[in-house]
């Protein structure tokens, strides 16, 4: 039994929309008003491990992982109409504990406000929906290949090995295979200070980062431009 993960949306958007949130739009829904606020790296990584940790280890691993629904406002729109917001939300969403939900039309990046207005139709010929929709949906499937493909962004321990101003590392480990996530969703660039030893290995993962990252493995460092993510996997 597991629930709909609406606390782990809570931490997502507030995370990833942070100071562009529309609370004007979330106030159409009483769960996005009394709780979506918003977060820096380290309230993220907080609200993150408060979400793993408060029920069995075997109902996280079946959460119903969700950033939108049929009665809450679009995350797109939620996070003030940024697509590039929305990936780095997705990204998440695809590489955390659980089973993720995509309402539809979120791969499309459709808009909406509070029920009805969430409810708006899916286009009826995809290619109407226009190219940055499409590349949106592009992202989304890779995102979701990269989940099946690899067991170390399916199951496992997740742990927060780096937190600063609006970035956070998140680091997986499943069966042997080890993987980490490094997100800035600040509208500065931003360096996490992770140690050789999480990033021995480890390369970006093709057609999932987000932005520009820089990777010095020497030094353990990861810079990351604004609103810029990867998932670092091994060979």
């Amino acid at each position: 039994d597991a629930l709909m993960n609406y606390p782990l949306a809570m931490a997502v958007l507030g995370f990833v929309g942070g100071p562009h949130l529309d609370h004007g739009l979330a106030a159409g829904q009483q769960n996005y008003r009394d709780n979506l606020v918003e977060l820096d790296g380290q309230g993220f990584a907080d609200a993150l491990i408060r979400n793993l940790t408060v029920n069995r280890p075997e109902a996280t691993a079946v959460q119903f992982n969700l950033l939108g629904s049929h009665d809450a406002p679009r995350a797109m729109s939620v996070m003030g109409e940024d697509a590039v917001r929305l990936r780095i939300a997705t990204l998440l969403q695809l590489s955390l504990p659980g089973t993720p939900s995509i309402y539809y039309g979120d791969e499309l990046a459709m808009s909406g406000g509070p029920d009805p207005d969430c409810r708006r139709s899916f286009p009826e010929v995809l290619a109407d929906a226009g190219e940055a929709a499409l590349a949106h949906r592009a992202y989304v499937r890779s995102a979701i290949a990269a989940r099946r493909e690899d067991i170390a962004l399916r199951r496992g321990d997740v742990s927060v090995i780096g937190a600063a101003a609006r970035a956070v590392a998140l680091s997986r480990e499943a069966d042997g295979r080890r993987g980490v996530i490094v997100v800035n969703a600040g509208d500065d660039a931003a360096s996490l200070e992770l140690g050789r030893a999480p990033l021995a290995g480890l390369g970006e993962r093709q057609g999932l980062t987000i932005g520009r990252i820089a990777i010095d493995q020497d030094r353990g460092v990861v810079t990351l431009e604004p609103r810029s993510a990867a998932v670092l996997l091994g060979d």
